[in-house]
């Protein structure tokens, strides 16, 4: 009994200070938005799984309350997700969801489902079912109520988080090749997003091999939820003591080198598949909408965007651009920026604006990467450059 009361004890405290945090990245939080939303409802959900199966070693909850039982279990399916969507939101700064994110929540809207006949079960057969399982205590960690088989949810839920943390160390791994001077400038918040990844593998990886080891031996319902636990404790000490990592990176990362690395594989498959023709159109698609849509002039246009709104498949067009036009997709649509800022400098309505001022209506998202893009394309600084022509005429705008 003991020992019970020191789990619920436990248990409690680490999903209050879950909810205490996520409230304030909800509520309080004016910054980087989204990714602290979606950390947010990561931190909510494990201080759901751990409050419901934290109650499980109180047997007179569930007895007293029995529609409360299992009500959050699809929730578990959700942890990975939040967490992946998380880092990656940060890392390429997204402001809200891909219109395919919506299928990460797809397992556990099923798993809902599959729990519905459960949930509607009657008061006096579900408090039946529960004495029986309190007296059986390895029934609380195999969740036999679904459609699939048999302990197959705890093996699937852990299956599925390892997968995910593949990809979210992958993000990490490709941030760390291709932007070391984003790292030097974040270190504390590449850290943070480092050891997050860390404790997730970590324990997703300890509870799959507890289950393949033990499960038949003991009750998993304390390996799972203490590692759990270890990840919320981490999380909230992590937030108080550097707080910093909620108002996001100084510097944006290099959106184009990493989605390039990304795309490797495929575009070099590519070369081999595209025909002459087909390239000629999507040249020619490219060229038009470049000339009468202007996108570069949107900051955080990403190959990803462009590609959509041309209609043109990403990996075809990175072919396009690196064989047609010589170039990344980074320096292809810096160009037209360039050209952009050079062609209307003198125009009369732009010549109140400062250089920075007018690279940022050009779409470039910093100074630092204007500079850069401005001397590659043309040889010289951007005051190197039109120190040359301050004596030039004015335009109008209609001149031009």
């Amino acid at each position: 009994m003991v020992v019970n009361d020191f789990y619920l004890f436990f248990f409690i405290a680490i999903s209050f200070s879950g909810i205490l945090c996520a409230l304030v990245l909800l509520i309080l939080n004016r910054v980087e938005k989204h990714a602290n939303r979606l950390l947010a409802f990561g931190l909510l959900n494990i201080s759901i799984v751990l409050l419901l199966n934290g109650l499980t070693y109180v047997d007179w909850f569930y007895l007293t309350f029995p529609h409360t039982y299992r009500l959050g279990i699809f929730t578990q399916y959700l942890l990975a997700p939040f967490f992946y969507l998380y880092v990656r939101a940060t890392i390429r700064r997204e402001v809200s969801f891909y219109k395919w994110d919506w299928l990460h929540f797809v397992p556990a809207v099923l798993h809902f489902i599959e729990f519905i006949p459960f949930y509607l079960m009657p008061t006096d057969e579900k408090v039946r079912y529960l004495k029986y399982a309190f007296s059986h205590l390895e029934l609380l960690s195999k969740q036999q109520e679904g459609l699939l088989p048999a302990n197959f949810h705890p093996f699937l839920k852990t299956a599925t988080g390892i997968v995910y943390q593949f990809f979210q160390a992958r993000l990490l791994f490709l941030v760390y090749k291709n932007n070391r001077n984003w790292l030097k400038k974040n270190m504390i918040f590449w850290k943070w997003l480092v050891r997050l990844t860390f404790f997730h593998c970590l324990t997703y990886v300890f509870v799959f091999v507890s289950y393949c080891v033990y499960f038949s031996r003991i009750d998993m319902r304390a390996y799972s939820i203490l590692a759990l636990a270890l990840v919320q404790f981490f999380c909230t000490i992590n937030l108080l003591f550097n707080p910093m990592v909620l108002y996001g990176m100084k510097e944006n990362i290099d959106q184009e080198k990493l989605f390039e690395f990304e795309e490797n594989n495929k575009i070099s498959g590519s070369k081999k598949n595209i025909s002459f023709v087909k390239k000629m159109i999507f040249k020619k698609r490219l060229e038009d909408y470049i000339e009468i849509e202007k996108p570069f002039l949107k900051k955080k246009y990403s190959i990803r965007d462009l590609a959509a709104d041309c209609d043109i498949p990403v990996h075809y067009l990175s072919v396009v651009i690196n064989e047609e036009f010589g170039c990344n997709y980074n320096d292809f649509i810096n160009g037209f920026r360039v050209k952009f800022i050079i062609k209307h400098r003198y125009v009369e309505e732009w010549y109140p604006f400062s250089l920075e001022g007018l690279a940022s209506e050009a779409g470039f998202n910093s100074r630092n990467s204007f500079f850069i893009a401005f001397k590659k394309a043309t040889g010289q600084t951007p005051s190197g450059y039109f120190s040359q022509k301050n004596n030039g005429p004015r335009v109008k705008p209609g001149d031009e």
